[in-house]
């Protein structure tokens, strides 16, 4: 039996990946890119509606009846 000599380049050579695939790669990672992006944006939207609320919360009654009254004026 005799043995083929293959070179260790020949042997181990990677398969080629068509442009396709690698297209797929960069569009399937600019939409997980966008969504980390877009979780992250309502998250900080929560998280300051949040305090928001709970700064009006916190204010006395007098306050907010008087912000309130106040931004509604009638001209005579």
């Amino acid at each position: 039996m005799e043995k083929e000599n293959y070179s260790d380049s020949e042997q181990k050579t990677p398969p080629v990946s068509t442009v396709t695939q690698q297209s797929w790669g960069a569009v399937l990672a600019i939409f997980i890119i966008l969504i980390m992006i877009v979780l992250g944006a309502v998250y900080a939207w929560n998280k300051r509606v949040a305090s928001m609320k709970s700064i009006i919360t916190n204010q006395p009654a007098s306050v907010i009846n008087a912000s309130t009254t106040n931004s509604i004026s009638v001209q005579k």
